[in-house]
């Protein structure tokens, strides 16, 4: 549920095409395609209330391998889901001054204008920084399977490198490395998810 969640936030995302140069312009994508954008915020939510769900699964299926790396990896995911709803509710905020701007004009435009740009700098800020969590969450059970190997060896290094391919998201000339990253951290959570749900864990491995 949670990938799916995850897919739709995304696609509706695209979909309102309100990634746009100039800002006003994207105040116009957001309500002309309000309902892609809302689809998209309101995803972010439930995704997100899921995300804390599987954070405390996946600690509870690895704290009997490395119960330190478990415990971290989960409240990472937790702050992950804080971080990215408070983004989801700034994006709702957003969505509703989009439509008041296009009803205004002169100097109610422009304050309009302003004050939902600051509110864009603290989502988009928010939204990078939940996304940054996310990759520490991922680069530690990705350690803590490459070490402890409750999973295959191989799921450990990929979930690693793609944890460190997300960091890019702080870089705006390496957009497709982190957008590689996001998708590889979908595959890579589904694989894993997966694994767990037919195979399960190796026996605990004793020192």
């Amino acid at each position: 549920m949670y990938l799916i969640g995850v897919a739709v936030q995304v696609a509706a995302r695209v979909a309102s095409n309100d990634s746009q140069v100039i800002f006003t312009d994207s105040l116009l994508m957001i309500a002309q395609n309000q309902a892609s954008y809302l689809t998209s915020m309101y995803a972010s939510l439930a995704s997100n209330a899921l995300l804390v769900v599987l954070g405390a699964g996946l600690y509870a299926v690895f704290r009997r391998h490395q119960p330190d790396l478990a415990r971290v990896g989960a409240f990472l995911l937790l702050a992950t889901a804080v971080v990215s709803l408070v983004a989801a509710s700034a994006g709702l905020a957003l969505a509703a001054l989009a439509q008041e701007f296009v009803a205004a004009s002169g100097d109610q435009a422009t304050n309009l204008a302003s004050g939902a740009q600051a509110i864009e700098l603290f989502r988009e800020f928010a939204g990078r920084t939940g996304f940054t969590l996310t990759a520490l969450g991922v680069l530690t059970f990705g350690g803590l399977i490459a070490w402890r190997r409750p999973l295959p060896q191989g799921l450990g290094w990929l979930g690693i490198l793609v944890g460190v391919m997300m960091f890019f998201i702080w870089s705006d000339s390496a957009a497709l490395l982190h957008r590689m990253g996001g998708t590889g951290y979908l595959i890579w959570l589904a694989i894993t998810g997966g694994w767990l749900l037919f195979k399960g864990t190796r026996p605990v491995a004793t020192e």
